[in-house]
């Protein structure tokens, strides 16, 4: 078949098509290429090490499985991306790329990904790196260092002003990379609110199935995609062919997934908000309304910035307060519907209690990933929770009354 020109074609076609130039095979289907090594070219010269060169002998180096799915993966951010064996791996990737004296994070117990400060621990015990605060400004930030912002921010699912921190870091001479994996394109694409560089867990939504572990870092420059592959050679951290292969399937499916992820986020976000401010609603679905003590989603944000950000859909992996840590328990453990278990992105909801993997999180707090089920069955199976809550806490209460009297 014709190269497609995947600049031309929609997404969904592009996540088809893009690798198929890259393909050597008549297969249909992409074929899985296992063997970790390869004949050597039949002129046999010695390799001459470039940055700006693929070598074919050895999988460490390049597996064309792993290229199909980067191809598909720079359809969907409009980049060239590498490809990595974690999101861990690809953030450590791009920060041993820039190598930068100074990085502005967020702070611990604000939000963002525990992983990234475990990292930094690493680059100071290596280099000294020194650690700034986003919600401080970035006070002290200068040329050449990076502001890591992840937007929308884990595990709130609320969105950050991108491009406020690309003007920020720019006017120092800083760079700025945001962690976009909450908010894939199409709900948002970073680059064009001023981000450097983009990286993703692609275990979460671009993988979607809870089967595979894997990241990237994106950038506009094909030449430092190249450094970026070169460096990979020597960290050892290309993502191998099954991974590749079963991240590729799922990427085929990936705009019609997000969409539904969009909006059964949203519908979930707006039911568990209207449950927590409107008594008589939730009165007629027998349901304690003080439950529900905060929702934090986009969709309840006020700020202007958050429409220009997040300009294809709204994200759904957020964060629910319930009155008491109990509570939040009970709802996490009861759900029918919902596996209490961390990650997010995939087909199926997540719930989790989040004191169960971060102990400086509130402890009433539950962080929920909706998935593309029936979204009537996923609010049934919330309502019902809710309502045996209630119910237990009301039979409960007539017994200290019983027993008061």
């Amino acid at each position: 078949m014709s190269p497609v020109n995947t600049k031309k074609v929609g997404l969904q076609t592009a996540l088809i098509h893009s690798d198929d130039a890259i393909s050597k095979e008549s297969d249909v289907s992409p074929a899985i290429h296992l063997s970790t090594t390869y004949d050597y070219d039949s002129d046999a010269e010695p390799i001459k090490w470039t940055a700006d060169k693929e070598y074919v002998y050895y999988s460490r180096i390049w597996n064309e499985t792993t290229s199909r799915a980067e191809a598909a993966v720079s359809a969907i951010v409009n980049a060239n991306a590498v490809l990595y064996a974690s999101g861990l791996a690809a953030i450590f990737a791009l920060f041993t790329h820039l190598h930068p004296k100074r990085v502005a994070i967020h702070t611990p117990g604000t939000g963002g990904y525990g992983g990234v400060v475990r990292i930094i621990d690493i680059m100071k015990r290596l280099s000294n790196t020194q650690v700034l605060y986003i919600d401080e400004n970035c006070e002290g930030i200068q040329k050449h260092d990076l502001i890591f912002l992840e937007s929308p921010i884990n595990p709130s699912g609320e969105c950050c002003d991108i491009a406020y921190y690309a003007k920020l870091a720019h006017s120092k001479g800083a760079l700025l990379a945001v962690d976009s994996t909450l908010a894939p394109p199409p709900l948002q694409d970073p680059f064009t609110l001023g981000a450097d560089y983009v990286v993703h867990s692609a275990t979460k939504y671009l993988a979607g199935h809870s089967d595979v572990l894997a990241g990237i870092v994106a950038t506009k420059d094909p030449k430092v995609a190249q450094e970026l592959r070169f460096d990979r050679i020597h960290l050892g951290s290309i993502l191998q062919p099954v991974s590749s292969h079963t991240l590729l399937r799922s990427l085929r499916t990936f705009s019609l997934r997000i969409q539904q992820h969009s909006k059964n986020g949203y519908a979930i976000a707006q039911h568990l908000y209207r449950l927590s401010t409107d008594a008589e609603f939730a009165k007629s679905l027998g349901i304690d309304g003080t439950l529900v003590k905060k929702v934090h989603h986009d969709s309840l944000q006020t700020e202007s910035f958050v429409r220009k950000t997040l300009v294809g859909g709204h994200v759904s992996c957020f964060s629910v307060v319930f009155r008491t840590p109990e509570i939040a328990k009970k709802f996490c453990t009861s759900l029918q519907f919902f596996h209490h278990a961390t990650s997010l992105g995939s087909v199926e909801s997540l719930c989790e209690w989040r004191l169960m993997s971060d102990p400086n999180v509130n402890p009433s707090l539950v962080r929920l990933s909706i998935g593309i089920e029936d979204i009537s069955d996923l609010i049934s199976d919330i309502n019902r929770v809710l309502a045996s809550v209630t119910s237990e806490s009301k039979t409960s209460a007539r017994g200290d009354e019983q027993y008061d009297n």
